[in-house]
């Protein structure tokens, strides 16, 4: 028997069912990427403006280690005049020139002569890294307590985190790391990954079900929490 799920096809940026046709209304992260750079969001311009609320996608890629791809799709953008506006693809390239890992900045950093080809263009990129080295949080990494509870032989019921920081700041994903504290520790481990301020898209892998995406917080948080450790929800 074949098994199920879905594959992406090298011909298109839409994913394979089991079958091996494309599942037209199914849309990849690749696919949303291209959306981005396309026009600044995945859904719908907002004024001609870069909307970082809707680069989930491509936080996403960064965070899978996909980043050389990202920057392939960048130029594949700039050069072939793409682009409603380039504006996004400044935004990517300076996120991906900004990562914790060598490979991605250096493949962005190889790739400026290539999609900055004016100085307004090179002028925009070093305003878009600005903007980024100014957000008020800087950096986040959200595995260090799941890594530090993995080093330490120490199994957690459930991980609360809570960040202020956009998903964009974040140097790594805690969701590999949830599950590297899962096979070792065997515990059955759930995180709830608590956005103290709106960020619009969920931040956690959403198949799985120990992991929950809260934006914002209340009274009724403290019942969600609840309910996700007691195996209710």
């Amino acid at each position: 028997m074949e098994p199920s799920g879905s594959t992406i096809s090298s011909s298109s940026n839409h994913p394979l069912n089991s079958t091996g046709g494309v599942c037209q209304w199914e849309v990849s992260d690749k696919a949303k990427l291209c959306r981005f750079l396309c026009y600044g969001s995945y859904t719908l311009p907002e004024e001609g403006r870069v909307s970082m609320e809707h680069a989930g996608a491509l936080v996403s890629m960064l965070q899978e280690g996909r980043g050389a791809e990202v920057v392939e799709e960048i130029k594949r953008f700039s050069q072939q005049g793409r682009a409603v506006t380039l504006d996004p693809s400044w935004f990517a390239l300076a996120l991906c020139s900004q990562q914790s890992e060598l490979k991605t900045r250096q493949v962005a950093f190889k790739a400026l002569k290539e999609v900055c080809r004016d100085p307004a263009h090179l002028f925009s990129f070093i305003q878009q890294k600005k903007e980024l080295r100014e957000d008020p949080g800087g950096s986040t990494d959200c595995t260090l307590p799941i890594s530090w509870a993995t080093e330490s032989g120490k199994a957690a019921d459930v991980f609360i985190i809570l960040t202020n920081n956009p998903v964009w700041t974040f140097t790594a994903s805690p969701v590999p790391s949830l599950k590297k504290h899962r096979h070792q520790s065997g515990a059955n481990s759930k995180m709830v990954m608590c956005g103290l301020t709106s960020i619009r898209h969920a931040i956690t892998d959403t198949e799985d079900r120990g992991l929950v995406s809260i934006c914002g917080f209340n009274l009724g948080t403290f019942s969600v929490i609840r309910n996700l450790a007691q195996d209710l929800i």
